[in-house]
């Protein structure tokens, strides 16, 4: 049986409930992926995604499931929308 893909273990991972994003702001998104036998650290912060597992190369599966339910660039946002005055 062939070895899972990096991709394939992510929407795995998704499906089955392994990621916890525990927070999210402007300023990027910090998530919880339970591995196998582990939980892991994600994020992505200043341009950079991370992941405290040990085998990031280039993207592991932790950080591909943490993409695939985070916007492409978190820092460019439309201006939030204002309630007209007197509307």
């Amino acid at each position: 049986m062939p070895r899972e893909g990096a991709y394939g273990k992510a929407s795995r991972l998704l499906v089955e409930g392994r990621v916890i994003v525990v927070e999210a702001s402007r300023h990027g998104v910090v998530a919880h992926v339970r591995g196998e036998g582990h939980v892991y650290d994600t994020r992505h912060q200043f341009g950079s995604w991370q992941c405290s597992c040990p085998a990031m190369n280039p993207t592991c599966s932790h950080i591909a499931a943490l993409k695939r339910i985070t916007a492409v660039d978190l820092h460019k946002r439309p201006h939030p929308i204002t309630e007209r005055q007197g509307a």
